[in-house]
């Protein structure tokens, strides 16, 4: 019997880290773990793990951190580089390769000390941003959205921004635990997350409120400078806009999620139906999975969301997300609206949305969250509808503020001059990250 190659694998890609001087430069001291090695990579934004595990018959390196704020920077980072996968902890799938594959060791050491640069150089970028710099401006789009734990309807806005731009996207969102003082336009993203912004010199596109707008939101917007609006979520959000604070909201409506199949194209049809629970939900329905029906983790890779959702026959969904990602995909869908644990903003976002299709075709069914599992989702599924779409999804593309970098001899003399501040061997880490930035974007 010949001899097991994990051993043999994980011994050489130890080795392999010991004696290679670039190596040890950018990933430091291995440390053997249960089928694992991991190195403990030191950042701007604090301390990154890479793990190189045998996963069945393949070696995988993944990236993660304990520390919570900086694992909501590798989101951010790794949005459109890596899949996210929220359990047993959550964590990135940077690469797989054959265990048993002649190189494998080899192949996995260059892929880690490529990541461990890369990721070393999204944190410097991250962080300059933070601090004021301007030099990335033409390499770097600056967002806001809602970070604080993973969902992947949030990661919507920054994946179309780097699918639309071919341009990173950085979280300018100004929070206690997150202060910044970046300067410059920023474009609010995807979500109910209007009532969020606390800062001048923004841009809404594609937004919407979670609710009406109360009384000290209203004094407190008012105070706001250079606010634009390129478009909202839907026309319950624009009167909010128009008659409590006088903005001007071109009508321009839609959530940007509807705008997914146009630049993540889903073409396989199975025979599941998707069950889509909000992230408040998820304890409750995830034991309803069978052969028939697909919970989706929401905190799971948005990739995998949306693939889920728009390869089934149907959906079911307590999440606003996973409604509108089923219109966008063309698949039939109905509103499980959990009576006694309502998500946040109640009826108001759902309705918001439903002003950008024919509200009269909506399915929806009202039951307490005690008798889900008690339901017939296969029955449940033939209640559902797609309602036609009462949008300009062109307009609303085209209302995307960040513009494309700039390709050329023009755009390369403009990345440059972005990159001259910041040091050389970050500064090639940007420019490899810059070539491979919508990969997973592009291989669709």
């Amino acid at each position: 019997m010949s001899p097991n190659p994990e051993p043999r694998v994980l011994s050489r890609l130890r080795g392999y880290s010991l004696w290679n001087r670039k190596a040890r430069l950018l990933l430091g001291q291995p440390t053997a773990g249960d089928h694992s090695i991991t190195w403990h990579i030191t950042t701007e934004v604090g301390e990154v793990d890479l793990v190189a595990r045998l996963s069945g018959s393949n070696l995988r390196l993944e990236c993660a951190s304990e520390d919570a704020l900086v694992a909501r920077s590798l989101r951010a980072m790794l949005v459109t580089k890596a899949a996210l996968v929220a359990e047993p902890e959550e964590h990135h799938v940077l690469t797989d390769i054959s265990a048993a594959s002649r190189g494998a060791a080899r192949e996995l050491m260059r892929h880690a000390m490529y990541w461990a640069e890369a990721v070393t150089s999204m944190a410097h970028r991250e962080q300059e941003i933070h601090r004021g710099s301007t030099s990335l401006q033409n390499v770097v789009a600056q967002g806001i959205w809602y970070d604080r734990r993973p969902n992947f309807g949030d990661a919507v806005g920054p994946w179309l921004v780097t699918a639309l731009t071919g341009k990173d996207v950085v979280n300018v969102r100004r929070t206690r635990e997150t202060p910044t003082k970046a300067r410059g336009r920023a474009t609010l993203l995807v979500g109910s997350i209007i009532q969020m912004i606390n800062r001048n010199n923004v841009d809404i596109w594609g937004s919407g409120l979670m609710r009406a707008l109360s009384v000290e939101q209203v004094t407190a917007f008012s105070r706001l400078k250079n606010i634009r609006v390129r478009a909202v979520r839907g026309r319950l959000t624009a009167a909010e806009l128009r008659e409590k604070l006088g903005w001007e909201v071109p009508e321009i409506y839609g959530d940007p999620a509807l705008l997914l199949p146009r630049h993540f194209p889903v073409t396989s049809r199975g025979e599941h139906i998707a069950v889509v629970p909000h992230l408040k939900h998820r304890a409750a329905m995830r034991e309803l999975a069978n052969e028939r029906l697909v919970v989706s983790d929401v905190r799971e890779d948005l990739e995998t969301v949306v693939t889920q959702i728009a390869s089934a026959q149907a959906c079911i969904s307590t999440s606003l997300h996973g409604i509108i990602v089923a219109q966008a995909y063309g698949v039939p869908w109905v509103w499980l609206n959990l009576t006694d644990s309502p998500v946040d903003g109640r009826d108001f976002k759902f309705d918001d949305f439903f002003t950008t299709i024919d509200a009269a075709a909506v399915s929806r069914l009202d039951v307490p969250l005690s008798e889900v599992t008690r339901l017939d989702f296969i029955e449940l599924a033939q209640q559902t509808t797609l309602p036609d779409l009462r949008t300009d999804l062109d307009r609303l593309e085209t209302a995307l503020p960040v513009r494309r970098e700039t390709s050329g001899a023009a755009g390369t003399e403009a990345r440059e001059r972005g990159l001259s501040s910041v040091p050389a061997r970050l500064a090639r880490g940007i420019r490899r990250l810059l070539s491979r930035s919508s990969r997973r974007i592009r291989s669709h």
